[in-house]
C-alpha cells in the first residue's frame, strides 16, 4: 500500500520553494551576503507560493518577512500575527515570534546576527 497522496498543487509549491531558495541563497552567496529578508507582500507571496501577509492594503509592508539565512528560513511575525502564518499562510515555514510591542528588530538580530 502506498503512503498518503500529496496533491500536485501543494507539491509545486514544496518543489517551487525549493527552487526560490536556491536562487537566493546562489545571489546570497555571489554577493557575500549572510541573510535575505523578504518583507513585502508581493515577495513574501512568490518566496512562499502566495502566502498573504497584508492586513491593511494601504500599507507597503505586509505584518511578516520572511528570513533566509545559509542554513535555515523563518516567518518573522508578532505574537498576534503568529498564529494566522502558522495556520494559512506558512505552514510549512518555522514561524519566530516576537512580541507585538517591541517590534521585529530584536528577533531578527537573533536570527542573522548583526549587520555591519
Amino acid at each position: 500500500m502506498s503512503g498518503p497522496q500529496v496533491s500536485p498543487v501543494r507539491q509545486e509549491n514544496v518543489e517551487g520553494r525549493a527552487r526560490r531558495r536556491a536562487r537566493l541563497r546562489e545571489l546570497m552567496a555571489r554577493h557575500g551576503l549572510g541573510a535575505v529578508v523578504l518583507r513585502r507582500p508581493e515577495n513574501f507571496a512568490w518566496y512562499s507560493g502566495g502566502g498573504n501577509t497584508r492586513v491593511e492594503y494601504a500599507a507597503p509592508e505586509g505584518v511578516a518577512d520572511l528570513v533566509l539565512t545559509a542554513e535555515a528560513e523563518y516567518v518573522l511575525t508578532s505574537t498576534i500575527e503568529a498564529p494566522r502564518m502558522r495556520d494559512e499562510e506558512a505552514m510549512a515555514l518555522e514561524v519566530v515570534e516576537y512580541p507585538w510591542h517591541e517590534g521585529p528588530d530584536a528577533a531578527l538580530r537573533e536570527l542573522v546576527g548583526e549587520v555591519e
